[in-house]
């Protein structure tokens, strides 16, 4: 996949004292897994004003590709084993902006 044309921001709100646990299980179990269906994660983020969330931002050539991925991934056997472990970190994962960039074309950058 080439840089990607449509981006989701999602920001969870996560139970205290629980980011630790979901970027382990995050690192370990569903970065690999979406990146072989076409998902691109483009960066994971703590915010330092709120230690109980988790900020992240996954990529998709377009929107035909989203949802072929999100198809893939969330019906797929990893999510499957791992859902109820991740969702029991999470008090709301509803947080998520989809954005294309006003010119049609993103600037460069790291997953170029």
């Amino acid at each position: 996949m080439s840089y990607p044309s449509v981006i989701e921001l999602r920001q969870y709100t996560l139970h205290p004292g629980r980011v630790g646990d979901l970027i382990e299980l995050f690192d370990r179990e569903f970065v690999d897994t979406q990146e072989e269906v076409g998902i691109r994660v483009l960066g994971q983020f703590r915010t330092p004003a709120d230690a109980d969330r988790f900020v992240w931002l996954r990529g998709f050539a377009d929107m035909a590709a989203r949802q072929a991925g999100l198809t893939a991934f969330y019906g797929g056997p990893v999510w499957a084993e791992h859902r109820a472990a991740a969702n029991a970190t999470m008090v709301d994962s509803d947080d998520v902006l989809l954005l294309r960039p006003e010119t049609g074309e993103l600037p460069r950058g790291p997953w170029a």
